[in-house]
């Protein structure tokens, strides 16, 4: 009586895969991996967010110039944080030939609302500093001629700066900060910043500390 092929499988003893030991090894390697690179990817997101605030508060106060000429009128910023805290906002619009830093859209002729500002990120500042900074606390405009006038509608004799900080605490280093200057003549310019990272403002100064 003839019977039928039995297929047979070698039992193979060893199973594929992992042993914990190399498993250990994996984990290890992926945790100094994250270890190396969360610090790295964490500054780069907050360079990013430091550079997008900057450029976004320095685009503004070009619009304004280019307001002002374009209407033919001063043009303010106004500050919701009051004082020299510009990081709670802010709002910008045509302020007729009063300079009195209100919208009267009753006017003759009406005061015209362009654009308000954010806040800055919570870990962030935003401020007027320099021995200036009073002169531009709480409002500022750009007259007719893209002039940089002060707090009380004098034409500027120094220049307007801001410094954005991430962080907090006293020391700047690490570009953990920058300077936006605005010169009498209205010009806006982003101050570079040294080896250490600290802005470097119009008289050639290294800005050292956040207020």
């Amino acid at each position: 009586m003839l019977q039928g092929d039995r297929s047979t499988t070698a039992h193979n003893p060893y199973s594929a895969g992992f042993t914990l030991v190399e498993l250990l090894v994996v984990v290890l390697i992926a945790a100094i991996l994250l270890g190396i690179g969360l610090p790295a990817l964490q500054n780069l997101v907050a360079a990013n967010q430091l550079a997008a605030v900057t450029d976004g508060f320095a685009t503004s106060l070009n619009v304004a110039r280019s307001e002002a000429g374009k209407y033919g009128a001063p043009v303010v910023l106004t500050a919701a944080g009051g004082g020299v805290n510009w990081g709670s906002g802010w709002t910008m619009f045509v302020d007729g030939s009063d300079l009195n830093a209100a919208l009267d859209t009753g006017a003759t002729p009406p005061d015209v609302a362009l654009r308000a500002g954010p806040s800055v990120p919570s870990s962030y500042t935003l401020t007027s500093i320099g021995g200036s900074a009073g002169s531009f606390a709480n409002k500022f405009w750009f007259d007719a001629s893209g002039r940089l006038l002060d707090n009380t509608g004098s034409a500027a004799t120094a220049p307007a700066q801001f410094q954005i900080c991430q962080g907090g605490g006293p020391a700047v280093t690490g570009g953990a900060a920058r300077l936006i200057t605005l010169s009498p003549s209205g010009r806006v310019r982003i101050a570079q910043n040294n080896s250490l990272g600290q802005p470097i403002d119009d008289t050639n100064t290294a800005v050292t500390s956040c207020p």
